[in-house]
């Protein structure tokens, strides 16, 4: 028994039995599916089923194995519960302090060298951000409602691209935040 989140609509299961003589009957959300001797390449010796889900939401597979040489059954089947989750997280840059965003030229502004974001992205996530070219930093959590703080890469004075990115448990990740910030220290 057991669970997943994942981003892909299918999965491939294996299974086996020290049964003698096993016949196995596959569910997938209780509805009756082949199982095939050695669909699964890692249970090549046992047998599987390959399922695609045609959905996102929560899915569940079972087999039930039948000892063909005494009539048993098997009472107390395993079962897997998956979830296809395709929606990319939403990623909101609320503000980068100290600084403002000038809405003429689309830019945030800043008087200093390593100012922070904060983001909010709506379900639990990971979030980043990049300075220009350089390597992408992690951003800490503040709240439980999806609330990020991104300290920046110290940055020198003039103008530099951020990009924030955000990944969720399922591998989604949200569109990038491309924005520019001139960082001006004459102020």
């Amino acid at each position: 028994n057991g669970q997943i989140t994942a981003n892909m609509n299918n999965a491939c299961f294996g299974f086996k039995t020290t049964a003698v003589s096993p016949t196995f009957q596959c569910y997938e959300d209780n509805v009756p599916v082949t199982c095939t001797q050695g669909a699964c390449n890692s249970y090549a010796s046992g047998s599987g089923v390959h399922l695609f889900a045609s959905s996102a939401g929560t899915h569940t597979f079972k087999v039930v194995a039948t000892d063909t040489t005494y009539g048993l059954v098997d009472s107390n089947p395993p079962t897997f519960t998956w979830t296809v989750d395709n929606t990319n997280p939403s990623l909101t840059l609320n503000s980068i302090s100290p600084g403002s965003f000038n809405s003429t030229t689309g830019n945030f502004h800043s008087n200093s060298t390593i100012p922070v974001a904060s983001l909010t992205i709506g379900e639990a996530a990971t979030a980043t951000v990049q300075l220009d070219a350089a390597a992408a930093v992690t951003c800490n959590t503040l709240s439980a409602s999806g609330i990020f703080s991104c300290q920046l890469p110290t940055a020198a004075a003039g103008s530099h691209t951020l990009t924030f990115d955000a990944t969720d448990s399922a591998g989604n990740s949200a569109v990038d935040i491309v924005t520019a910030i001139v960082i001006d220290t004459t102020n």
